[in-house]
């Protein structure tokens, strides 16, 4: 684990002085925008020049926001890179604030100007912009609302953010970090990952009443918004944002929840009896089989083994997979004052994506490596769509993740020669797969019963923690005992603060990859490979709907979701009975 790479920011800005320089560049080209184009957009020449300058300024704007998010993510405690950040932060939303009139006046435009043919590569969005005209307000509330939010919205999930860094977890007299303390909850020693889960659990709880806090504000906040703005129910306004429908959203929230009995509910009963228990407590839930493998990779044999898995897929794919090693577009090692987890950034359009990792060496590292650099990907394919357009949907943007995941898993089974590897690998995807979609469902579900009651009146942590405890028995079912110190686990999850109802996006992807990974499987289309690489340039420029129907994927039929809920089912059998057919 020593000698992992870090990231070089140099294709954003070589300084953080040279970062300061460009925003205030940012600041008068803004100036220069509205001076010149407000109220004066009367004709479609007008408005390709002021999209374009519009597009510079929004690509400028990212590179900003990415460089001082980076470097800040990685080192949170270094009082530069918290002052940057900070200042960036302030900058960038007066900055959106200033620009909040033009799509207001592209709503206020006719059609014709809108969608003359001179406007044509914009089409998609100017359409997206056009969803959102029933839920504006006027420009000087939208103004407002853009620059409060640095002091709620923005505020809250910074103070977040720092608070979970800045937890030490005192395991054994050693301080360790959120990301070593929940790793040991995958220990294979039942006395770690125990005593691991009342550490952190004791943790949380002497932070609750922060948590709690925080989240009834945020989710008030989002509330005021919606009503204004006139939503129909708290997750519509992420609907809308990743242009997807209700109703097909609901579609995959019910199938997903039908599906509990037969893949969850099962695969933890088997795993209790494999365990030799009764009963799992939560803290066995990541624990090993006991054909664990005890299998760790270099950050070395992790990088060849994706690189080759997605060289079999496509040649260009792993090319481009490649250049994030050798440029130095990524952050493998843990440290402290670095935040857990792992993401692909996009930055900018005009510079790369970068990918976070926090490496161990586990088998789960190695999936997230292709995870992450499938959104690379995706993400370097995308650019040429421009700072506008680039940016798929979340719905779609899971897709080049979990397919990258897939491929991964398929070559390390493939490679595994032993009986007891192949178990581990299989009950490891297994896990995954409900950790996307059972889980992530779990937690959007949570966050309905939560908003929904804060609608009504501030809840309290107990409340809080019943709604918690009743989601994990409903999709994890009667397999566990959860005891009431699990209560409080609902209080780390990223997610719940910076993106509300962001998770079901992993279910959507995990299911769609299903369908597509299926496909190519079967050879039933031509030219996969190459449908499947335009699918990722065309990034944002095109409805899931025109993406996925070049591969007779229609999302709107109501068996999509549970048939690929089916392959998880059919998954967790095919483990029982490759288990039954061995003996310890």
């Amino acid at each position: 684990m020593e000698h992992l790479p870090s990231w070089n920011l140099s294709t954003l800005f070589k300084t953080q002085e040279d970062c300061v320089k460009a925003i205030i560049v940012l600041q008068k080209s803004v100036k220069q925008f509205t001076d010149h184009y407000k109220t004066k957009i009367t004709t479609s020449e007008i408005l390709l020049k002021a999209v374009q300058s519009y597009e510079n300024i929004v690509d400028g704007m990212h590179r900003v926001g990415a460089f001082a998010y980076l470097n800040y993510i990685t080192h949170m405690n270094e009082h530069e890179h918290k002052t940057l950040y900070q200042k960036a932060s302030d900058a960038l939303a007066v900055l959106s604030s200033d620009l909040a009139f033009f799509a207001i006046e592209i709503n206020e435009r006719p059609d014709e100007i809108i969608f003359d043919v001179l406007l044509i590569k914009y089409k998609t969005f100017f359409e997206n912009i056009r969803i959102y005209k029933p839920y504006e307000l006027p420009e000087k509330i939208e103004q407002v609302l853009i620059k409060k939010s640095i002091t709620s919205s923005g505020a809250w999930s910074k103070f977040f953010d720092e608070t979970m860094s800045r937890l030490r977890f005192d395991f054994e007299g050693k301080k360790m970090t959120s990301a070593q303390i929940f790793d040991l909850l995958c220990h294979k020693e039942a006395g770690i990952r125990e005593k691991a889960g009342h550490v952190i659990a004791n943790t949380l709880k002497e932070n609750i009443h922060i948590f709690t806090f925080i989240t009834n504000t945020l989710a008030k906040d989002k509330q005021l918004d919606d009503e204004m703005r006139g939503f129909k129910e708290p997750i519509s306004s992420r609907n809308i944002s990743n242009l997807i429908e209700d109703d097909i959203v609901h579609s995959l929230l019910s199938s997903v929840k039908k599906s509990y009995q037969n893949t969850s509910h099962k695969y933890y009963k088997l795993k209790a009896k494999i365990l030799g228990k009764e009963k799992l407590e939560y803290w066995d839930r990541n624990a090993p089989m006991p054909f664990h493998a005890n299998i760790k990779y270099s950050f070395e044999e992790a990088k060849n083994i994706t690189l080759e898995a997605y060289s079999e897929f496509s040649p260009r794919m792993a090319r481009i997979a490649k250049a994030f090693f050798e440029k130095n577009w990524i952050d493998a090692p843990v440290r402290e004052f670095k935040d857990s987890g792992a993401f692909s950034h996009p930055a900018s359009t005009s510079s790369n994506p970068f990918i976070m990792l926090n490496f161990l060496g586990k088998t789960r590292d190695v999936a997230t490596m292709a995870h992450e650099l499938g959104h690379g990907v995706h993400q370097f394919l995308a650019k040429k769509q421009g700072a506008l357009l680039c940016q798929t949907p979340l719905t779609l943007a899971e897709t080049a993740s979990v397919f990258g995941e897939q491929l991964v898993f398929q070559k390390m089974l493939q490679s595994t020669k032993s009986i007891e590897g192949k178990l581990e690998m299989l009950s490891s995807k297994i896990e995954d797969m409900i950790n996307t979609s059972v889980r992530q469902i779990a937690f959007c579900d949570f966050e309905l019963q939560v908003h929904k009651c804060r609608q009504e009146r501030e809840l309290s942590t107990e409340e809080i923690n019943k709604i918690w405890i009743k989601v994990q028995e409903e999709s994890l079912g009667d397999a566990f005992n959860f005891s009431d110190e699990y209560q409080c686990y609902w209080s780390y999850i990223p997610h719940f603060i910076h993106s509300p109802f962001y998770v079901y996006a992993y279910a959507f992807g995990d299911i769609l990859v299903n369908s597509l990974y299926n496909i190519y499987k079967s050879h039933t289309i031509e030219n996969f490979e190459e449908r499947y690489l335009i699918m990722l340039e065309t990034g944002g420029a095109l409805r899931h709907k025109e993406l996925l129907g070049s591969f007779n994927i229609d999302i709107s039929k109501e068996d999509f979701w549970s048939n690929g809920m089916k392959v998880l089912e059919d998954m967790i059998n095919n483990f029982e009975q490759e288990y039954k057919n061995i003996s310890y």
